[in-house]
């Protein structure tokens, strides 16, 4: 399957890596998200954070 070809609303959840906020992949979120591909980052990491 490529992104072309979604049939239903796909999500993608990714860590904070670098690449992940690289610009070619922040320019083409937009152009996924037409096409049925919503890609979320998990928060930073907080040690003060309640849910560790």
């Amino acid at each position: 399957m490529t992104f072309q070809t979604l049939t239903k609303f796909t999500v993608i959840v990714m860590d904070n890596a670098s690449i992940h906020h690289a610009k070619i992949i922040q320019a083409r979120l937009p152009i996924w998200q037409e096409r049925g591909l919503f890609i979320f980052l998990f928060n930073a990491y907080s040690p003060a954070s309640k849910y560790h």
